[in-house]
């Protein structure tokens, strides 16, 4: 069982005013294959289990032929009435930490703190409202499996894809990047240039979880007299 455990931790945001994501996230959820470490952060807009039970399908897309095999799998996560029903709609066995001591489940606390310094930073850097956060807590994600461990060896992304599969240029949540517009979205003139300023927001990733070379920008004039304090929430953008 050991090779085949995967991880799943729940994680509030709803609590802290302003911190509603834009696209109206309230939660997020975090899936781990323990194994390689290949993991990712996904919002959610309710606590309901089906929607729980969707992002774990999405994830679980990723490992081919390997879906099946769930209830086998040994969940780490808090005793929340979702994240049960899930275990129990596949079989899986669950481990929750003793009530009231959540830092005793060190693993799924582990992946945590991780997800939100991550989370932290790369929303300081950039300078963007908290609201955001549906896209920097994937980004570093996805960025943080393409690197190789402590010991050298091959970053997640290409364990779960294929060797070689992590190539590719990396961005952060913030970033400035100059990007060529879709002519269904943006008209130019003749005298624009090709390029516009935008800021970097998240990767696409197809139904498999694999990057398709495909990037989520926000044109730079859309934060024109935009307020960025930290708590301005989301209703504040589009």
């Amino acid at each position: 069982m050991q090779n085949k455990r995967r991880l799943l931790v729940f994680l509030s945001l709803k609590n802290s005013p302003g911190t509603l994501g834009v696209g109206g996230f309230e939660y997020a959820i975090v899936w781990c294959k323990i194994k390689e470490d290949y993991w990712s952060f996904f919002p959610l807009k309710t606590l309901q289990a089906g929607e729980s039970d969707r992002t774990r399908k999405e994830f679980c897309s990723s490992f081919s032929g390997q879906d099946e095999q769930i209830g086998s799998v040994l969940i780490y996560c808090d005793a929340h009435q979702s994240l049960v029903r899930i275990a129990n709609n596949h079989s899986c066995s669950r481990r929750h930490p003793p009530p009231g001591r959540a830092q005793a489940n060190a693993i799924a606390e582990r992946k945590i703190g991780v997800a939100l310094d991550g989370v932290r930073a790369y929303l300081t850097v950039a300078g963007l409202p908290n609201c955001f956060w549906p896209f920097a807590r994937h980004c570093f994600a996805f960025n943080s499996c393409l690197l190789k461990d402590k010991h050298g060896n091959p970053p997640p992304y290409d364990l779960i894809h294929g060797e070689g599969a992590s190539i590719m240029q990396s961005f952060c949540t913030g970033q400035l990047v100059f990007y060529k517009p879709a002519t269904t979205v943006t008209t130019l003139a003749k005298t624009d240039g090709r390029l516009r300023p935008g800021v970097y927001l998240d990767y696409y990733l197809g139904p498999n979880g694999k990057f398709e070379n495909q990037y989520l920008v926000c044109d730079l004039e859309d934060f024109t007299g935009r307020k960025l304090h930290h708590r301005i929430g989301a209703g504040h953008f589009k």
